[in-house]
This record gives C-alpha cells, structure tokens and sequence, in this order.
C-alpha cells in the first residue's frame, strides 16, 4: 500500500513540474534533455540563441498550459476577454470567428499554427473596443488595460511580464533568453548579476537540500536554469538570501 501511494505521489509531481516546461497545448512538446548540467562554466553561458525566441508577444498561456520558462508575458496576457460577449458589447460567437478567421485557430480554437501574438490588443483594435467597455477584474486589472490602450509597448511589457521573466529598461527576458546569451550579452542590456539574484530569491531559487523533489527539477528546464543561475552568482561572488521553506 506504500508502495502505491509513494507512486501516485511521484506522479503528482512530476504533473506539477510540467506545468512550468511544457509548451503552449496542444502544440507540440519541447524536447527535454534527460540529464541536468549542473556544472556550467559561469564566464561562457551558452550560445546565443534565435532572436525569435527573445522577440516574441506571445503568452504562453493561450490554448493550454503555462510554460514559465519560454514566456516573457504572464499568463493573463494570453487570456481571451470572451466578458465581452457576456456584457453585450460584441455578439456572441464574434471573438472566436475572429480568432478562427483572422488568426488561424481551428474550429474548435485549436492554436496550433494560429498567430497568438498580441490577442487582448488585436482583440481591441480589430472590434474599437472603447477602453471605458473593456471588461477589468483581478487579473484584467486596470493598470493592465490602460497599458493596453495606451499602446506603449514599454508599459505593456511592464503591466504583463510573466513572474519567471525580468523586466528592464522597456523590455522583457524570459528564462529561457537568459540561459541562451553570455554573460556579456546579458550585461550589454542592463541586465546585472544583481538582478539575476534577486529573482534567485523571489522565483528562480532550487533547493538541493529537498533531495525527493530535487531529483525531479533538476530535469527540467526551469530546474537547470535555475542551477545554473545560482552557480553564476556564486562564481562572481553576488550573494542572494535563500528562500525561507516555513
């Protein structure tokens, strides 16, 4: 009996870490690497990886799971404001016959091969949504719709930049930008080791000494980034607090 119940506990793990390396459903799934390297050279990162993947306003939230460590947005950024129809302001079923007509989703708003950049904003520039119409809640917040209308795309990735991303000077970078560029590549946008620590401490932070879990997230993507952004500062010697786990 403990047995089984120690199975469907690894199980349950193993579907929560997912969560954070998996790509947009139901497109298809990142290939993953089946050993962690935990011994990286600190001066020499990786090599540079395509623009695309830096460039990109997709949120990885439409259609499926978040992927924390491809998305420069929050999931909220990829959400579709179907309250619209709900409060009259569109008819209903206009958001997904333009989602299918002008974005390339299926009939059953599959995303694979649609265009998901940019939703909310194509959302409100293709129906001239009136900002006072657009719906606001806890995660549609109003800050976030007046980034929206504001159509700065600085204040935009300020309002929107996925909690697993760094935010500097306008723009956004994912984890996975990061774990892709130099050191000095990562230092030419303003981006510090001491930025780095910070979000050791409030998101990037791996804690060997659960060793059960550890041996799990040290295969992921985010598990290895995180390894590898820890053992960055400590080789430049730019301390970080390690999360309290009370």
């Amino acid at each position: 009996m403990k047995k089984i119940i120690y199975a469907l506990t690894v199980l349950l793990m193993i579907g929560i870490l997912a969560g954070c390396n998996s790509t947009d459903v139901p497109a298809t799934p990142e290939k993953e690497s089946n050993t962690a390297d935990t011994s990286v050279d600190s001066a020499q990162i990786t090599e540079k990886a395509p623009e695309t993947a830096a460039e990109s306003n997709t949120a990885s939230g439409i259609g499926g799971v978040f992927n924390c460590y491809r998305a420069k947005y929050c999931f909220e950024y990829g959400t579709i404001p179907f309250e619209l129809e709900d409060n009259g302001v569109l008819a209903p079923g206009e958001i997904k016959q333009w989602l299918i007509t002008e974005r390339g989703f299926s009939e059953t708003l599959n995303s694979v091969g649609a265009d998901k950049s940019d939703i909310l904003l194509g959302i409100i520039e293709y129906f001239n949504i009136p900002k006072e119409k657009f719906p606001v809640d806890k995660f549609l917040t109003q800050k976030r719709v007046d980034a929206l209308y504001s159509k700065d795309r600085s204040k935009i990735n300020e309002a929107f930049v996925s909690p697993h991303a760094i935010y500097k000077n306008g723009e956004i970078y994912s984890p996975e930008w990061l774990d892709t560029h130099t050191l000095e590549e990562i230092n030419a946008v303003g981006i510090t080791l001491e930025d780095i620590a910070k979000k050791i401490e409030t998101d990037w932070y791996i804690d060997m000494n659960d060793t059960e879990r550890f041996e799990f997230v040290k295969l992921t993507d985010m598990g290895k980034f995180g390894l590898k952004m820890m053992k960055l500062c400590d080789d430049n010697g730019v301390p970080y607090t390690v999360p309290s786990t009370n």
